[in-house]
Order: C-alpha cells, then structure tokens, then sequence
C-alpha cells in the first residue's frame, strides 16, 4: 500500500505508513463512511419534505407558528442526541439521529417569515350556485386554514372576485345556470408578500392590527385611504413592509376591492403602536364603491411594474387585460 503522504511503499495489511506513521483507511471504511453521509443526505432531504405536513398539522392542533414548533421540536431531538453521547453505541446514535436534527434544524430557517402553504396550481370548475369562497375553498385548501386562524387576513373571497373580474363576469353570474374558474394565483398577476411583510408579522404573532374602514380622498374612483394601528408586541425592533400591490379585501357583497398604490417601511421599537395610513385605488372597475366597508390584508401583492400605479387606468389595464381590446 502506497502512503499518499511520503509515497513509501508499505504492506497490504498495516494500519499505519513504516516511514512517516501516515493512518490508513480501508476500502470498507471508505465504503462506510460514504454511505453513512448518503444515508444523511437522503434522510435529511425525504424528512425536510415530510417536515412541512407535519409541522403545519402540529402547528393548527396547538396553535403556535411552524418557526416555534420548529425550535422546539429542534430542541428536543438534540437534548435527546446529546444525551445518547454518554452511552455506549453513541456514534451509531449520532449518525442514526443527523437526519432528524438537520431536517428540524433547516426548518427554522425555511419556515420563519413566509406564509407556509403550498396552493394548487390549477383552475377548477364549479356550479354557478356555489359559494364563491367555498369555490375557492377547493382550488386552495390551505385557504381556508389562515382565513379561519388570522381575523384581520383575507384570502377565498379576493382570489374569486378577481377570477370573476378577468372574465368579465359580475358576482350576481352565481345565481345563474353556469359554470366559473377560479383562476391560478399567476393568472391573476399575483405573488406572495415579502418576507417582512405586515402580513407575515401577523403569521408570526410579532404584531397585533386594527384595521380601519374605507375612506375617499377623492373623487369616486380616484382613490382611497384606510387607517391602520399596527403594535409591536416582541420585545425587539421591527421592520414592516407594506408592499406597493399590496392587495386588500373589502368586506361587502359586489363591491370593489382596493390595491395599495405607495409602499411604506415602518419601524417599530419594543412595544410600540404606529397610526398609519394607507393610500389605494381599486382593484375592480365594475364593483361598488367600498367606502365605509370593513377591509382585511391579504397574502398577495399585485405583480406589477411600479409604473402601472402612476393611475387608475393603468391599474384596471393590469389587472384584466382584456379590458384595453374592449375599448
């Protein structure tokens, strides 16, 4: 056997170099050690798939955020592998147990600040008569999951209005004999708020909201301004991010839901309560005018150049399309 360290020739058999007492390593060592860390890898990889069904189920059972969960269940299984340190096959525990400790270890970071449900990426046909909410309840499960956890977030009801705005069918189609589409999220020009979002410090249990009713500015249709009090209840500075799209749902049959049109960055030290207000324009041509309503935040921000809130017009273009080869 060739010492890779002196290039000294040694016999078949020693454990050790004759000239510079280099260790060797065996072909089954090798094989061994490669396929404990492929072991770990795959483990780690089918567990961090596994882990988001698992903690959200646990997350709604207790009611505590998948980042907390996350920590805590960390917590548990490395006191359990520190504590197999002191037995006897310790370095078999170690190994046996990695898989678990990475995979819980990466989900605190995967799952702090991020709304934490996967959607369906598909359009759904249901009878007209059918609830818009429970039509969108169908295409997005998870839906139904943060409308019925957060009081001051919005999803069912913006996701199937705007289905109905793009195809330019009003919300009374759902007394007639006829089937609707509940859009995809990129169909609808939406993504999901960042990861400082107002929205995911809600998720979070960082802030408390009280949010305000719609009022004008304006002349009807010009634009729209809502007040809102935001609480910092950690004991750490934050930073909030009302995102310029940010999408919200106004809370009355057949009236227009309003889009955030001028981004803010608040900040807010330990403890603290801002009155802050918000500038908007609305997000449906067709709709009733929403002042005086009840508004919710949503998941979603209007996917849109930063030009396109320079006007109303713009806004509606957006947002259907086929309203320009309308006109």
């Amino acid at each position: 056997m060739k010492c890779k360290n002196c290039s000294t020739e040694n016999e078949e058999d020693v454990k050790f170099c004759v000239n510079c007492g280099h260790k060797f390593t065996s072909t089954k060592k090798k094989i061994k050690r490669y396929l404990i860390l492929a072991y770990i890898l795959v483990g780690t990889g089918l567990l961090l798939w596994f882990n988001r069904t698992i903690l959200t189920n646990l997350s709604e059972t207790f009611d505590i955020t998948m980042r907390t969960l996350a920590i805590l269940e960390t917590t548990i299984v490395s006191t359990g592998i520190i504590a197999g340190l002191f037995c006897r096959f310790r370095l078999t525990l170690l190994w046996l147990l990695s898989p678990l400790l990475f995979s819980f270890g990466s989900s605190i970071f995967i799952y702090q600040n991020k709304i934490n449900f996967n959607y369906q990426e598909k359009n759904i046909a249901v009878e007209a008569n059918t609830n818009i909410k429970e039509a969108v309840y169908l295409a997005y499960p998870e839906f139904k999951i943060i409308e019925n956890k957060y009081y001051n977030i919005g999803v069912a009801k913006i996701i199937g209005e705007m289905s109905l705005d793009i195809i330019n069918m009003p919300v009374s189609i759902v007394n007639q004999n006829i089937n609707v589409d509940i859009k995809t999220i990129e169909e609808l020009n939406l993504r999901f708020v960042c990861e400082n979002s107002i929205v995911n410090h809600i998720i979070n249990n960082n802030v408390t909201v009280n949010i305000g009713n719609v009022t004008s500015f304006g002349f009807f249709g010009s634009g729209f301004s809502i007040s809102v009090d935001i609480t910092n209840i950690t004991n750490r500075t934050l930073t909030i991010i009302i995102e310029q799209g940010q999408m919200l749902e106004v809370q009355g049959i057949n009236v227009q839901n309003i889009v955030v049109n001028r981004e803010q960055i608040i900040i807010l030290q330990p403890k603290e309560t801002k009155k802050i207000t918000l500038s908007a324009s609305c997000a449906a041509e067709k709709r009733g005018n929403p002042v005086g309503y009840q508004v919710k935040l949503t998941p979603f921000v209007l996917d849109a150049p930063t030009n396109v809130f320079n006007s109303q017009e713009d806004i509606w273009n957006f947002i259907n399309p086929s309203r320009r080869n309308n006109r």
